[in-house]
Order: structure tokens, then C-alpha cells, then sequence
């Protein structure tokens, strides 16, 4: 039954040399084989590299991959070239430093086999610390439904429900994913500076195709180089807060290139079938919090304090950012903003 369907992973490296090998151990150890990993590094300077080499050129009934050559940098641009090599009709979605429970793949195939329309399969993760020992208190649920509900119960998230939802913000992480190869095709390219999890959560959603499943079928490591900082000591912490601060400029981008590449796929996907209304004011919302958001970086430091804490405070949707993420951007214009004499009386 699962030999009739190819099974593909596509994960995305950088300097993961740590802890690389026992995600791709974990992989491989699994109570359905999959056929083929496919592996994008965006430039490691460690023995990220060294160490896939390893397993490509050992490797016997399955098939490793290493792609160096991406042209699109970063870890959306980084997924959406190894998505994009791939040739098996299910993809699962990977990080560099996670660990898989050994029945993760029987678990989500069933689900693409049990129920014919899927394209989109997610699933919960548990978090862990840099030695693999479980955080008790942090867990991340990729659930698009808020009520109690029977472990392995498998649930869809109608477009009528959740199509909304789905453009506002991110109800699921990418390692818990898993997509059609019908899907990618339609998705890719990521659009650029957009997370990989927002998009692919989007699109599945938008096609009325995804589906979850209520069942934690992968550790989720948080360490000083994740994207995640529960766990962190008070330095690391700070030192991460210092880098997100740096690159808070990017928020503006990537709310206007999820608008408007979304607003096309909608109208390429429904095509004759009308939009709902809520869609197209979400969308139109995004877009509007991304064209203030990038207003008030641009305005300088006393202009765009003024701009960004006025939008915080007037608009829900932008609030919903949450506490951390507004003072991320607030310290951002504060410490790069670039005052004139004009930006101090044109409040």
C-alpha cells in the first residue's frame, strides 16, 4: 500500500552541523522507508555539508540529495528550492536539528490515503532542549481547531472556516507538515521573505485541502541557533533579541509580498468561484498593516515611534502581532530610524 506512492523529504540546512545526523538517523529509522531526502544548504560554513556527504555517498535504496546552488537565499527561498527537487508524491516539510517519531511517515500517509482530497497534512510537535530532554511547559500545536478532541482524530480545515484564518497568521510550523506533490507544484515558488509555513498553510487552505491530525509526531528543537527562543539563557536570549531587532525591517515586505502573491493564487485557484468577503478583507488588511508598518520605519525615529505605537494601540489585527513582536519593531525604528528636521514637525 505505501510502496505505490513515493515518499519525498525536502529539508532546508545552515550550519547545522550539531545536530543534523540524528534528524537524518531519524528519518531513515522509520517504520515506513521513504524514498528520497533532498537536501538544500543556503551556504553552511561548519560540517554541515561534510556531513551529508556522508550519508549521500553511503546511501543504498535511498536516495540523498545535496543541493549547494540555490539561487533564492534564505529559509523560505531555501524550502522552496528543495520542494522543488523533489519527484515523490508526498513531500514532507524538515528541519535541520529536529527528530522524528519512528512512525511520523506511516502516520501521515495514512491520512493522505484514508482521505483522497488531501494535499495537506499536519500534525502537533512537542519542544525539547538542546540534549533532547522534553519542555514540559512549551508545546507547539498545529491545529486549526480550538476544542477538545480524541488522539489521532483526523480533522479538515474547510476554506469556509478557516480561509481567514489562514491569511492572518500562522496556525501551523513547517516540520509539521507534509503536502501533494500536486500542491507544490502549485505553490512554488515561496514568494520571497515569506515564511514557508504561512504559505504553504495558505494554499492548502485556499484549495480546501488540508487536513490535521491530532497526534505529536516530532520533537522540536529549541537551541541558541533556532528560530524559537524558549529555553534560551538570559545571553543567548539577548543576543538573538539583538539580531531580530536588526532585521525587524523585513516585517513591511513580507506582509506586502504574502498580499499580493495571495490575492493572485486566490483568484487562479477559486477562478469562477467568488472569493469570500472575509478573504479579500483580510487580505486587503495585511496589506494595509504592511503599507503602515513601512510608513512609520521610514518617517524616522520621533515620527515613526509615533506612527507604530498609534497603529498598535487603534488596530486589532496589527496587535494581534503580539506584545514581543511590536517591540521588536518599535526598537528597530528607535535605534536605526534616521530623524530630519522635516519628521519633527510633521506629526
Amino acid at each position: 500500500m505505501y510502496k505505490e506512492n513515493k515518499i519525498s523529504v525536502a529539508m532546508a540546512t545552515y550550519n547545522g552541523e550539531k545536530y543534523i545526523k540524528e534528524q537524518i538517523d531519524s528519518i531513515i529509522h522509520q517504520t515506513v522507508e521513504v524514498d528520497e531526502i533532498v537536501i538544500s544548504d543556503d551556504g553552511s560554513i561548519d560540517q554541515t555539508v561534510a556531513i551529508i556527504k556522508e550519508y549521500v555517498n553511503n546511501a543504498s535504496k535511498l536516495s540523498i540529495v545535496l543541493l549547494t546552488n540555490n539561487p533564492d537565499h534564505g529559509i523560505s527561498g531555501n524550502f522552496s528550492w528543495a520542494i522543488g527537487h523533489t519527484t515523490g508524491d508526498f513531500i514532507f516539510i524538515c528541519g535541520q536539528d529536529d527528530v522524528w517519531m519512528p512512525d511520523k511517515v506511516q502516520k501521515v500517509v495514512d491520512v493522505f490515503i484514508d482521505y483522497p482530497f488531501a494535499e495537506f497534512v499536519c500534525h502537533n510537535l512537542c519542544c525539547v532542549d538542546q540534549n533532547g530532554d522534553l519542555l514540559s511547559e512549551q508545546k507547539i500545536n498545529s491545529i486549526f481547531l480550538r476544542h477538545e478532541m480524541y488522539t489521532g482524530e483526523v480533522i479538515k480545515a474547510n476554506r469556509m472556516d478557516y480561509l481567514s484564518a489562514a491569511i492572518s497568521s500562522v496556525l501551523i510550523s513547517g516540520p509539521a507538515a507534509c503536502i501533494s506533490k500536486s500542491l507544490a507544484q502549485k505553490c512554488l515558488p515561496i514568494p520571497t521573505k515569506v515564511p514557508e509555513d504561512w504559505w504553504l498553510q495558505f494554499c492548502a487552505v485556499a484549495d480546501d485541502c488540508a487536513y490535521y491530525i491530532h497526534l505529536t509526531l516530532t520533537k522540536y528543537r529549541i537551541h541558541d541557533s533556532s528560530t524559537h527562543s524558549a529555553g534560551m539563557s538570559f545571553c543567548k536570549h539577548l543576543r538573538k533579541t539583538v539580531q531580530t531587532i536588526k532585521s525587524a525591517n523585513n516585517r513591511s515586505d513580507m506582509l506586502f509580498n504574502f498580499s499580493n502573491n495571495a490575492s493572485r493564487y486566490l483568484e487562479a485557484t477559486l477562478k469562477d468561484e467568488e472569493i469570500p468577503d472575509t478573504a479579500n478583507w483580510t487580505l486587503k488588511r495585511v496589506k494595509d498593516i504592511g503599507s503602515k508598518v513601512f510608513e512609520a520605519q521610514n518617517s524616522g525615529r520621533i515620527k515613526g515611534t509615533y506612527l507604530l505605537v498609534k497603529l498598535y494601540f487603534t488596530d486589532v489585527r496589527y496587535k494581534r502581532i503580539g506584545l514581543k513582536n511590536f517591540l521588536t519593531q518599535l526598537a528597530h525604528i528607535i535605534i536605526y530610524g534616521k530623524d530630519s528636521s522635516e519628521t519633527l514637525f510633521e506629526l
